[in-house]
């Protein structure tokens, strides 16, 4: 098909060249561009369990976080009935629906009032075993858990962020391959405290590196015109990360599903919020309701944060809560959609289209691969079924003439037949040379002939 350059299989062979070699790239680029680790990370209280529409936090998730079980001062964990969502029908449900595409479940130890026993638990070589020695059998009872997060608010000084970098390596020690977050606080310096910290043992890690996310809780905050969580805020939370030099893929964007009152700072969440202005579900671009003076991030704010953490090279985000979202997760599917929207901005217009069929159709990986090589099998036997027989063409490009068609010109401006070894050398002057002995005149006449 190569050296057949004027015949429609040639044609054909190239398309098959373009389309089908040429869609192999864009195709694995697609499938890389839908494992590409961007995490969406859900917060769910306990409060929230019974009430949660747990198929669409498991559809719009890649890590779901229950919050939260608490530590003692000797390194116990309380709490542990909190966490009977487990083993509810509904939740596991979801999870086992989802398949390979469910989210990594992990619990939250601290956060909310939860916290006073950091500082005592952390700084005791003891009670940090002792607590490791619990988190160990926790995991090993509830296996759908993949790791913890800690929610130490806050550390107040370079000791303890250091007691908690210690905590997290002899947890991962311990206990080999699982998922470690923590929490912090940014725009308020504490990144400058633990930024520099390196641990004393062999490994000489860092203390980001103990961790394989870092959340910032960039809702914690007004700005000069008391407006909450505002885009510019979550930009200054990502500069301060990279001013020092820390790993971009560890840290988390955190934003909130809830809204704050401009005066008196009162907190609302977002569900609330659309009962009694129901304008703010209709218009996304509003993040401020005028029934109450309520500052908010709304679907389009909590879009543009998605793309400012992509575009920044982050981790992902991280969603504080998905039980103050709407009834139907309205603002889930925002942060769903712009997360999805920024891993398809690494492939093409084709693999924007696959995906869309993927993800319409719910399917997984295994089915994702079906799916794909039943395309690529129908688009190939289109190709064949199209394509010009290659017995119509001889090598060279040329066309076979029918029978009895007179020649056209004299012989010495006819192409000559290229070379054959199949039943012997060409000569000069068209004679076939078989055993080093010229044929007859018959067979020089024939040869003449097949020239013509």
């Amino acid at each position: 098909l190569k050296s057949c350059g004027s015949c429609r299989a040639h044609g054909a062979g190239r398309a098959m060249g373009r389309g089908g070699v040429g869609l192999w790239p864009l195709l694995i680029v697609q499938l890389l561009g839908r494992a590409w680790a961007f995490a969406v990370v859900g917060y769910v209280p306990e409060y929230r369990f019974p009430f949660l529409d747990w198929d669409a936090a498991v559809r719009r998730t890649t890590h779901l976080v229950l919050f939260s079980v608490e530590p003692t001062a000797d390194g116990a964990l309380e709490g542990l009935d909190r966490l009977n969502i487990i083993r509810t029908p509904a939740f596991r449900y979801a999870l086992e629906s989802a398949g390979d595409a469910a989210p990594k479940l992990l619990v939250t130890i601290g956060g909310s009032g939860r916290s006073a026993n950091f500082p005592a638990v952390t700084s005791s070589p003891k009670a940090r075993k002792r607590l490791v020695r619990h988190i160990g059998q926790l995991l090993q009872e509830a296996p759908e858990l993949s790791g913890v997060d800690f929610d130490w608010e806050v550390p107040t000084n370079a000791d303890e962020w250091r007691n908690l970098g210690k905590l997290a390596r002899e947890l991962r020690n311990a206990q080999g391959e699982m998922i470690i977050t923590m929490t912090y606080h940014p725009n308020t310096g504490l990144v400058a405290t633990f930024a520099g910290l390196q641990s004393t043992k062999a490994s000489g890690k860092s203390f980001v590196d103990l961790f394989d996310l870092c959340h910032a809780m960039a809702y914690s905050q007004l700005d000069g015109d008391r407006r909450f969580s505002t885009l510019a805020q979550a930009t200054e939370a990502v500069h301060e990360w990279r001013a020092e030099g820390l790993p971009m893929e560890r840290l988390t964007l955190g934003m909130p599903f809830f809204g704050v009152n401009r005066r008196t700072g009162e907190g609302m969440t977002y569900r609330d919020i659309i009962e009694f202005d129901p304008l703010i579900r209709s218009k996304p671009n509003l993040d401020e309701s005028e029934v109450k003076g309520i500052s908010l991030n709304n679907g389009n704010t909590v879009a543009a944060k998605v793309r400012l953490a992509a575009r920044s090279g982050l981790g992902g985000v991280m969603l504080r809560e998905l039980g103050a979202d709407s009834k139907d997760g309205q603002l889930l599917k925002y942060v769903w959609d712009a997360a999805r929207g920024a891993r398809l901005a690494r492939s093409s217009s084709v693999g924007w289209l696959v995906d869309q069929v993927i993800s319409n159709l719910s399917l997984n990986l295994d089915s994702t691969i079906v799916l794909l090589s039943g395309l690529l099998g129908g688009y190939f036997m289109v190709l064949t079924l199209t394509a010009k027989p290659v017995r119509d063409c001889v090598p060279g490009g040329l066309r076979l003439k029918p029978q009895g068609e007179p020649p056209a010109g004299s012989n010495k401006h006819r192409p000559r037949p290229p070379h054959t070894e199949q039943n012997g050398d060409v000569g000069a002057e068209g004679a076939a040379v078989t055993g080093g002995q010229e044929t007859s005149a018959d067979g020089q006449a024939n040869a003449a002939e097949a020239e013509g």
